[in-house]
């Protein structure tokens, strides 16, 4: 659900932002912005937009009437305050604009922040297990039906055969060809889920 009303008048000079689960009153988001960034709902990220599309949301301005280089400034700090892991964001904030660049400790801190901002509760520090290819119980086994071959997970047959996720369900789904020529030369490969 979102929510784009606009409380206050709208600043003009660089701000820093939040956005708040109206649910459970927990802030899952540190923006800076100017105008009326802290209200679009574009160009977010799909962790925002999971968190965004559960529950309604207000947008607190924190600081306004800042240079960029002040924002961007306050923003890690305040991303830093709450830590990244109990928000959406997918940097530590100060970099700006579009530099998605992660280290490897982003990365880590990803895994934590995706649950605990989904669920708007504060992280426990529990480790979640996934099971991802053979390790999940619900895998299913792929056959290459020419070569009678068994693939016990579908990551087996992508690293197999060199391709995306989105080729394998082409592919399995018997799709018509997107002009890759990597594509083409897989167009004679017969894949079922068996």
């Amino acid at each position: 659900m979102l929510n784009n009303t606009i409380d206050k008048e709208i600043p003009q000079q660089a701000y820093v932002y939040s956005h708040v689960r109206k649910d459970t009153g927990r802030c899952f988001y540190i923006g800076k912005g100017r105008g009326k960034r802290a209200w679009n709902t574009q160009l977010r990220n799909r962790h925002w937009n999971f968190v965004a599309n559960k529950s309604d949301f207000k947008v607190k301005i924190l600081v306004s009437g800042l240079t960029d280089n002040k924002a961007l400034e306050l923003e890690k700090n305040f991303i830093d305050q709450i830590g990244l892991e109990n928000l959406t964001n997918v940097q530590e904030g100060g970099q700006g604009g579009w530099s998605h660049t992660h280290t490897p400790e982003i990365v880590k801190k990803r895994g934590k922040a995706i649950s605990k901002a989904k669920t708007g509760k504060k992280f426990s520090g529990m480790k979640h297990t996934r099971h991802f290819g053979s390790g999940n119980p619900k895998s299913k086994k792929v056959m290459w039906v020419e070569k009678n071959k068994i693939f016990d997970t579908t990551d087996e047959v992508k690293e197999y055969f060199n391709i995306s996720t989105h080729c394998f369900h082409r592919i399995i789904r018997k799709g018509p060809s997107t002009g890759n020529a990597r594509r083409k030369d897989l167009d004679n490969i017969t894949l079922k889920y068996i």
